[in-house]
């Protein structure tokens, strides 16, 4: 499972989301998939405001193949702290597989 967390660069965290299971469908092994290809289970992965236009076109893609109504309520909401991520600056989206929060907090 992931923890998807929008945080600023002094490591403040603004918001975190989390579903069980997600890492089913955010991690994406096509080249169609730059930002989410990248995703993996054993590390975070971080991206900034400049990553979010291609992050949240290919989180739109994958909801394609999407069918729990809940997982698409989760990719919509991950989709809405990339845009908020678009518009603070120095902020990034992390995607955080472990337990404990990425930032140490």
């Amino acid at each position: 499972m992931f923890t998807i967390i929008l945080a600023v660069e002094d490591n403040k965290i603004l918001e975190s989301i989390s579903r069980p299971h997600n890492q089913e469908y955010l991690i994406q092994h096509s080249e169609d998939y730059p930002i989410l290809k990248e995703l993996c289970i054993d590390d975070y992965d971080v991206f900034n405001e400049q990553d979010t236009d291609q992050l949240i076109f290919e989180l739109n893609k994958i909801k394609e193949n999407v069918g729990d109504i809940e997982d698409l309520k989760h990719i919509d909401e991950i989709i809405g702290l990339a845009e908020k991520c678009r518009f603070i600056k120095g902020s990034v989206i992390a995607f955080n597989p472990f337990n404990a929060s990425l930032l140490g907090e």
